[in-house]
């Protein structure tokens, strides 16, 4: 969680509207999914090591709805939704420091991370390309109200003192 509170921490500014915490758009989680003020969006995917980023490309289904998902006609994997552009505006990896020779793909920005003491530092390697035009809907603005409403409820919730 450390690292996702840092992300959120370097990318916040007055630019988006939205930042939302492990968020789930369709069937796959986000690290970071944010809305800026145009509603255009941006997934960021944290990865730590090159075996939890050659494994992201393997993501085809949430176990939980295995056999459900299979019956969907519209139904693809992780990676094929975001570089159709089914997914969001722009997607980014965010990947430890030390992580090397890999093959990024050409829908997919790059920002890298180092850990210095209680400290993480973060550089955006390469530019994610937009990947559509279209704006985020009222379905999905919907949905990241309601995502923030239940965490804010939670969080208030087990801080009480009964």
């Amino acid at each position: 969680m450390k690292i996702e509170h840092e992300l959120l921490h370097y990318v916040i500014s007055s630019y988006y509207i939205s930042l939302i915490p492990n968020f789930y758009l369709g069937y796959f989680e986000c690290d970071l999914f944010s809305i800026n003020k145009k509603f255009m969006t941006t997934e960021y995917e944290i990865k730590t090591n090159k075996a939890d980023y050659m494994s992201d490309f393997n993501k085809d289904n949430n176990p939980r709805n295995h056999e459900y998902l299979y019956s969907l006609d519209s139904y693809r994997h992780k990676h094929t939704l975001i570089e159709t552009g089914q997914r969001t505006n722009r997607f980014y990896f965010v990947l430890d420091g030390s992580i090397d020779d890999i093959k990024l793909p050409d829908y997919a920005g790059l920002i890298t991370f180092k850990t210095r003491g209680k400290y993480i530092h973060f550089e955006r390697i390469k530019r994610a390309p937009r990947l559509h035009k279209n704006m985020a809907g009222l379905d999905l603005m919907s949905q990241c109200l309601r995502k923030l409403t239940w965490r804010y409820y939670t969080t208030t919730r087990t801080n009480e003192v009964f």
